[in-house]
């Protein structure tokens, strides 16, 4: 089959078991994970890759099942409900990727909410309501919510009081807004009304039970919660915006449901609804809208506050149709061209169209698909299969195509080359992908039960069903039931069993069937790239098509945009003084031609030709001065010796670049001094008596002048001792005493008249210390004054080598050994090892060493021959040390049983016969038994062979003593030779 041969993984799955199973919904979260809707009425088995798992029903009764898989398939966890109809439910995620169920259950007992561990988490029990003598359950919804691995965190019940005038909608839908970052779950619903004038009162329990009402008085309410459950609003996008107060009324012979789908792009609400009008009405907006009697249907948009911005009527159910006909099939929402997307199935026979008044002039059953955008403005619309019925159809953002899910019409002319010559003129089940820009057909993947009749048996969910047909990653799913098989282009399913009900017809199984589209890889690359397949090697950018063979055996395609990204750039250019290359590797100051490369943005090579033009020249100037002197470019002055550099502008247009050596004749020094009295300057002109800086001048040897600055300070003498003592020191001065180690200042008046400074350091010569002793008995303090015997902190005081005091801390610690000696068993035929094992300490020796595996650990296996004493001796790291003993006892021989040598063959089940299990345990054996005679009456190998006392001949032995004779190996393998009598007594 390659007509799907363009897609690459194209497989399925089967949802089988007792009863009936339906795959009515899927769901996708932000990150790739599915959640597969399943309903069913017994139990079902999920296949995760091959490993089967069951999941029964709640109750054998109508059970809707939420099935985790992750983006690669693998099932996560199962949470199911009671379903009370099959009705659908909705799903949505936040931004913590959070699920919010919207589940219905209409008048009946309760609504069972199970967790992924299978255990009753709630149950939401239905409000019956007294009104006139009539007690009736309230319809209601459980809006639940669970974290993306399956934790149910609250539930919260929707339900209205008012039963006699009617229910909640049968289809309501929830979404999420991210307002300012701020979440917010809205839930829409239809509220039936019969009583015109009077209010509705709808209650909510939250999760702990608590119960609240708000009053409604028309048909679309939108509720408001955040996502830890708390209600927040209840609002009316349509109060006072209807001339009159409308009120449902029951049609004869016609099935009406209420639908309402809502979807957000983060801020606002775009809603899809019915509703039905019991005479004309305008709507009351700018400009108004009249309103048809009847059955109409729109799509409006609501803002953050759920007030009502635009609303445009789509079309009308005829008056003359007696049935109720699901005409629309999604909304989707574009978001990177904010737009809106939605299909409908229209009919003049059946509908009156509104939105497109040119429609009513078709004469066939057709497929339309719009598009708006936010304002509400036609920006598209197509009849894009003529005459084929597709009711289920999703928006692929990733390729940009329309997915569509129902009939195809295979006589279509756009259909050629999309499918198999034997489908184009038939009806067939499928999956249809039609390109978002050309508005062409790109594929069309079959779902046939079989060639000869291809929509037999598979039964397609997809009528007005929440939940989508595209993941993140634009892989496409479809599902529904059969009962037979599905062919597949690279596999088939099979329904798992061929169950029949009361009436014989044939059971159905659910069934998920999923494939991608062509995959597209954009490759970098800096040399010649070779292809997924290994057929081709491209040196040049492009874009190429390979082929691989899939994991299912089918051809997959890949699209491959490659570019090359090794590239070579020319440079010309010149500078006045030097040129750091691009890679910051070179500098060049001369001209010439270059080469230098850097990584591109792509990780390869961009290799640089730099051909440079370098426009300055140098000079040299060596020149001496007694004064500083001026740059030839007069921008500043040279004020000290040295090397410098001056540029002026040269004849090419750069620069002469003037390196002058220069030496300064004139100096600066500078002097630091300090005397007790006053001083002379150095050339003899000033006296100075105070500290401070001075600058005198001197001729130097260049006979330039010698500026020198006179840092003066008068000071103090100054002098210094050290001290070492066991007692206080007293200072020269008589003003110091000094008790600690440390630096001390004395002052003294010197016979120059000028301060004297004493800088004292002293040294206690007392001295402290501590140590550490583990010991496993009392301790003698190291004076030999004391006896210490507990763990503890004591002090000691010694004489130290200067006979001062040397205070001694002692940390003791005493740990004494105590040990015990245990064995697991001794050794017998059964348990020829045993385990021998000593608590304390961490150094080990055993002896003597016969038998053991190991003599210097805790814990040695034994395995002696005979009986045997066994010594331990044991150490603990300071050198405690303690030992103890253990006697291992050694008896291998067999368990011989005390011989019964009678035995009574009288068949009342009491010692029938004469057992050889009776005399010992063997594993080999042989006996014999003979009369007085010498003549044998019985004999055999078997170990557990017992004589009933008949001879071989069949006859019946005679009351008296034989003898037998045993040999054989007993439980221990050693040889048994017996034998003995034994009387046989009737």
């Amino acid at each position: 089959m390659n007509y799907a041969s363009s897609q690459n993984h194209i497989g399925g799955e089967v949802y089988g078991g007792s009863g009936v199973q339906s795959s009515n919904q899927i769901f996708f979260d932000k990150i790739g994970n599915r959640f597969q809707v399943i309903s069913y009425n017994n139990y079902f088995t999920a296949d995760s890759n091959g490993h089967q798992i069951n999941i029964p029903s709640i109750g054998g009764n109508l059970t809707k099942a939420i099935i985790k898989y992750d983006s690669n398939g693998i099932f996560q966890y199962c949470f199911r409900t009671s379903a009370s109809n099959t009705e659908p439910i909705d799903i949505k995620f936040d931004n913590q990727n959070n699920l919010y169920v919207l589940n219905g259950f209409a008048q009946v007992d309760s609504l069972l909410i199970y967790n992924k561990n299978a255990q009753l988490y709630r149950n939401v029990k239905a409000i019956y309501i007294k009104k006139s003598g009539e007690s009736r359950a309230a319809a209601a919804y459980a809006l639940i919510k669970l974290t993306n691995d399956g934790n149910l965190l609250w539930v919260n019940t929707i339900y209205k009081e008012n039963i006699p005038s009617g229910n909640l909608g049968s289809r309501s839908s929830v979404t999420i807004n991210n307002n300012g970052g701020l979440e917010t779950i809205k839930l829409f619903f239809v509220n039936t009304r019969l009583n015109s004038g009077t209010p509705d009162t709808i209650s909510y329990l939250n999760n702990a039970g608590a119960k609240n009402s708000i009053l409604v008085t028309t048909q679309n309410v939108i509720l408001n919660y955040t996502t830890d459950g708390v209600f927040l609003s209840g609002n009316e996008p349509f109060k006072n915006r209807l001339l009159f107060n409308q009120k449902d009324s029951l049609i004869p012979s016609f099935s009406y449901s209420k639908d309402a789908i809502i979807v957000s792009d983060g801020t606002s609400n775009f809603i899809y609804l019915n509703m039905f009008f019991n005479s004309n009405d305008t709507f009351q907006s700018n400009p108004k809208i009249p309103i048809e009697y009847g059955i109409n249907y729109f799509i409006l948009k609501t803002n953050e506050n759920d007030s009502l911005i635009w609303i445009k009527p789509l079309y009308k159910l005829k008056e003359t149709i007696g049935f109720y006909s699901k005409m629309f099939t999604n909304l989707d929402i574009d978001i990177l061209k904010s737009t809106i997307i939605f299909n409908l199935i229209f009919s003049k026979t059946s509908h009156v169209s509104i939105f497109k008044p040119s429609l009513n002039t078709i004469n066939s059953h057709n497929n339309f698909r719009f598009k708006l955008n936010y304002e509400g403005n036609i920006l598209f619309t197509d009849s894009f299969i003529f005459g084929t019925n597709l009711l289920k159809h999703s928006f692929n953002p990733l390729n940009r195509k329309h997915v569509s899910l129902g009939q195809i019409l295979g006589s279509d002319p756009r259909f050629i080359n999309k499918i198999p010559s034997y489908l184009q003129n038939k009806i067939f089940n499928g999956i249809l992908e039609v390109d978002d820009s050309t508005n062409t057909v790109s594929s069309i993947i079959p779902i046939l039960a079989n060639i000869d009749n291809p929509s037999s048996n598979i039964f397609l969910y997809y009528s007005n069903e929440f939940g989508g047909m595209v993941d993140s990653k634009g892989k496409v799913f479809a599902s529904g039931q059969f009962n037979d098989s599905i062919i597949l282009p690279c596999k088939n399913l099979y329904a798992t069993k061929s169950d029949t009900n009361q009436f014989g017809f044939k059971l159905t199984d659910a069934f998920t069937i999923y494939f991608e589209p062509i995959k597209q890889l954009f490759v970098n690359s800096c040399y010649p790239y070779t292809s997924p397949s290994n057929k081709f090697i491209w040196d040049s950018s492009g874009v190429y098509l390979d082929t691989i063979l899939s994991s299912f055996g089918c051809d997959s395609i890949l699209k491959i945009h490659l570019s090359i990204n090794n590239n070579q750039i020319n440079i010309d250019t010149a500078v006045k003084y030097n040129l750091i290359s691009p890679s910051k590797k070179y500098t060049w100051d001369s001209t010439g031609l270059y080469i230098d490369s850097l990584i591109n943005l792509f990780g390869c090579d961009s290799i640089l030709f730099i051909n440079l033009r370098v426009l300055n020249n140098k000079n040299k100037l060596d020149t001496f001065n007694c004064n500083p002197i001026s740059y030839w470019s007069k921008n500043q002055t040279i004020r000290q010796s040295g090397t410098y550099h001056d540029t002026i502008p040269n004849s090419l247009g750069g620069d002469s670049i003037l390196t002058i050596h220069f030496k300064l004749g004139s100096s600066q020094s500078s002097l630091d001094t300090s005397n007790c009295g006053p001083i002379n300057s150095l050339s003899g002109k000033y006296l100075y008596t105070q500290s401070g800086q001075y600058v005198d001048t001197i001729p130097n040897s260049l006979f330039c002048d010698s500026v020198v600055t006179i840092n003066y300070t008068r000071t103090p003498t100054k002098d210094t001792i050290y001290i070492s003592s066991c007692t206080p020191y007293a200072g020269v001065s008589g003003k110091l005493a000094v008790f600690s180690d440390g630096l001390y200042l004395d002052t003294l008046t010197s016979t120059l008249g000028c301060d004297s400074i004493l800088y004292v350091f002293f040294s206690s010569l007392n001295t402290s210390s501590t140590i550490q002793i583990k010991s496993c008995d009392s301790v003698v303090s190291p004076s030999k004054k004391y006896v210490f015997g507990q763990s503890g902190l004591y002090q000691d005081t010694l004489k130290n080598q200067f006979n001062c005091d040397s205070v001694i801390t002692i940390q003791l610690s005493v740990e004494p050994l105590n040990i015990a000696v245990s064995k697991s068993n001794n050794i017998t035929c059964d348990s020829p090892f045993a385990q021998l094992e000593v608590t304390g300490g961490t150094i080990f020796k055993w002896w003597p060493e016969t038998g053991l595996n190991n003599h210097q650990i805790f814990n040695p296996i034994a395995n002696p021959e005979n009986n045997i004493w066994y010594y331990v001796l044991v150490r603990t790291e300071i050198g405690c040390e303690a030992s103890d003993s253990i006697e291992l006892l050694v008896n291998k021989d067999p368990e011989e049983q005390e011989i019964a040598n009678v035995f009574t063959p009288n068949n009342d089940g009491i010692n029938d016969c004469f057992p050889i299990e009776g005399i010992a345990k063997f594993i080999e054996v042989e006996i014999e038994i003979f009369n007085r005679w010498g003549a044998t009456l019985f004999k055999s190998n078997n170990p557990k062979a017992c004589w009933d006392g008949y001879a071989p001949n069949g006859q019946k032995a005679s009351e008296g003593t034989y003898f037998y004779v045993l040999s054989g190996k007993s439980t221990c393998h050693q040889n048994v030779q017996l034998h003995g009598t034994i009387t046989l007594i009737r």
